[in-house]
Parts: C-alpha cells; structure tokens; sequence
C-alpha cells in the first residue's frame, strides 16, 4: 500500500511526553513507547487506492475512510455481517422477486470480480435476504453499489411480521455519483462513501426493528417503483448502532474480532493535555474514548462520550471522580480534534473542534486530588483488551504534552 508520506523515525525529537502519529505507519510513538495491538481475526480496511482490502488477524489496518480521504488506524469493536453469501448475491440464499436477475462476474472494490448486475425489468422487483438480528435496539445495514442503468436504486429493511418498512435508504444516480435520502422518514442514510472503480458503499440504519420479527434485508435495483440494473457486492447486517467495516460471508455468518491497541507511558499523573486527532466512525456506548490507564479505575484521566452526541473529561481517584461539562460530538465522517486538559488541582476541562472549525470548550470540574500514580501505565486509544465497547475511530494523532496547552499548541507537532 503506497503511503501519504515517508516513514519518519521514531527517534525524532518531540516536545510532548507522549506522541503517536498514523502517518508515521507504525505503532512506535515518536517519543519511544512500543504499542502492542491485537485482533483475533482478519478485518477489512479501504486503502489510499479505495480499494477495501483484508488485512491479516493482529495486524493494524491503515487506510482510509473514503477514496482519497484522509489517512489512519481504524479502530472498531467486535461485529458480526447478518447476511450469508454477502459476496455472491446470485446466489441462491439470495430471493429474486419478479423479473429480478444477479449475474456474477463483474469487477470489484476488491480488486476481484465477484460483484454482480442487479437487473430487474418490471416496475419495484428486488432480491432479499432474511436477517436475524438480536434485541430491539438500532441496527444497520451496508452494501457497495456501482451505478448501472437504474436513475435510482434503495437499500431496504423491511418488517415482514408487520408490514412495515423500517429502513429506506435511496440511491439516486447522476454521473454514476449517488446521493442519499429516506424515503418515507424509515431510517437514516449514514453515508456513501467512495472507493475504487466506481464503487460506493452505502451506509443506513433504523431504530425500529423489532428483533422476534422476520426482518428481510432488500436491494431494489430500479427503485422500489422502477427498473434497470445496478452492480452490487458486499451485503452487510450488523446488531450495531453504526455500520461498521465490510466482513465477507459465505455459507454461515461472520464475526471479526475487536481491535485492541495499547502504548505505555513513563509519566506520573500531573498537570498535562491530552490531544486526538481522528475520523468519527459512531460511538454509542457510553464512557469510550481514549484513556491515561484503564477507564473508570482509581488513577484514569480521559475523555469520553457519555451518550452518542457528547464529549466530555473525566478524572477518577481513590477520593473521587470529576468531570467536565459535556460538548457537543462529531457525526459519522467528521474530522474531530480532542483537547482534554487535567490541571494541577486534578479539576480537568475539554475543547474539541470539529472539521478544523473553532475550538467549543467545556466548564471546568471540580478539583481531584492527583493519585500518586496511574492505575496502570498504558495509553489506550481503543478500550482495555477486558472491556467490550471500544472506542471506534480512524486515529490519526494521539498527544500528551506536560502542562495546560492550547489547542494550538497540541497541533503544531
């Protein structure tokens, strides 16, 4: 995979005590410390080329969010594709409605030619696939889709217990570049995102399934009342509140492993700013973020996001805990910047900017007294390996400087 720049070396002076940088391509911090990183099983990223490429089992996945996107470490928890033969969709586990045909043979977004034209030559017919999901929580669904003959083409969750479309994401096709919409107020389109040779992977998902219920996941190739082709590939159905990173299936469903990555640090607590630089991918479980020992432990400074759409800061003792007031959070694709400050009298505040926009800064907390020590001495931009909500991003800087710094001096490295 080419890389945004050189490889820089590790041994370059730094003014921070701690400084990690995804451009460097490396899990060694400038500052020295050695990350350790696990992955029980092989994950999918989208390469600088947009190409979505497998990467092998305990190996960091680098790459980007979108073609020609910005560059990092992508960090997710544990998922499992719903949908078998998510790969194949002539496949016969694949129901074609109508005048609904799936021809394989066609090129990729993975460098292969297993992706398929999608045609239907009557008005609103489909393919599908039941999916079974678990617990009546918000759920998503993906697919990479490459512009066909079709003006418009929707991606589909329907309630086949109720008769009622719970998700309803369309597609609408000019120069081959889809825009997205709801029709109808089912769901959320959470992106398109470009890769190579055309292909994008549409992104939705809906907080009304009732999980007892025969759910079906449906691609409309013309639309839900047109007709004409689309190419197709990548199928996805995730029990997650965001859709995650494409997990290939064949004849049973597939769950990729959690990412889990941690950097130790040579620094007791004191008076210091905490910085992150990363690429919103949807965090919805509450107290993730990135941490100065475990989280919630007697001796963690971090911030976190107490709900889907806030930050906050955070400082835990044996005495206590305090915490900033909350800001408002990025969406999915923002470009978000942390600057989480733990002052000598253990108080601590939080600025963020989102899209390089202006700094938004908390109210201060309370004073904590510092601990002698750090519960543990790691940095953990993801989640300690025990607990299973990770905090989900593309890292592209994480900082620790000495002292309460400005924002502007956490970015200039």
């Amino acid at each position: 995979m080419p890389l945004p720049s050189g490889l820089l070396s590790v041994a370059a002076r730094s003014k921070f005590l701690f400084q990690w940088e995804a451009r460097d391509h490396s899990l060694t911090a400038r500052t020295g410390q050695v990350g350790v990183f696990t992955r029980a099983s092989t994950g999918y990223t989208l390469d600088m080329n947009g190409r979505s490429v497998n990467v092998a089992n305990d190996a960091p996945r680098w790459g980007s969010d979108t073609l020609g996107g910005s560059f990092g470490l992508l960090l997710e928890g544990a998922s499992t594709n719903l949908c078998i033969r998510s790969g194949d969709l002539s496949n016969a586990a694949w129901i074609k409605n109508g005048t609904t045909t799936a021809t394989s043979g066609q090129p990729d977004p993975f460098g292969g030619t297993s992706a398929c034209t999608v045609a239907c030559t009557a008005n609103g017919d489909n393919l599908y696939q039941a999916v079974t999901f678990t617990g009546n929580a918000v759920k998503d669904a993906s697919i990479f889709l490459k512009a066909g003959t079709s003006a418009v083409t929707d991606l589909v969750l329907y309630d086949f217990t109720a008769s009622a479309f719970v998700m309803q994401i369309r597609a609408t096709w000019t120069a081959g570049v889809p825009t997205l919409s709801v029709i109808g107020g089912k769901g959320v389109a959470v992106a398109a995102q470009a890769m190579a040779g055309g292909f994008y992977r549409i992104l939705g998902s809906s907080n009304a399934i009732t999980a007892a219920n025969t759910n079906r996941l449906y691609l409309y190739p013309g639309g839900s009342a047109g007709q004409g082709t689309v190419i197709a590939v990548g199928a996805q159905a995730e029990d997650a509140t965001y859709p995650s990173s494409y997990i290939p299936t064949v004849a049973a469903t597939v769950t990729r492993a959690a990412d889990a990555l941690l950097l130790p640090i040579g620094f007791l607590p004191q008076a210091l700013t905490l910085y992150a630089k990363y690429i919103e991918r949807g965090n919805a479980a509450s107290n993730v973020g990135i941490s100065l020992a475990t989280r919630l432990t007697n001796g963690n400074f971090m911030f976190s996001y107490p709900t889907a759409t806030t930050l906050k800061a955070y400082h835990q003792t044996a005495a206590g805990n305090v915490s900033s007031g909350v800001v408002t959070a990025g969406v999915v694709g923002d470009t978000v910047e942390v600057r989480a400050v733990l002052q000598a009298d253990g108080s601590c505040l939080l600025g963020i900017s989102i899209n390089s926009g202006a700094e938004t800064v908390s109210t201060t907390s309370g004073a904590l007294p510092l601990a002698a020590a750090w519960a543990d001495a790691n940095l953990y931009p993801t989640q300690p390996i025990a607990q299973a909500a990770p905090f989900v991003s593309l890292q592209q800087s994480c900082r620790v400087a000495a002292g309460v710094q400005s924002l502007a001096y956490m970015r200039a490295a």
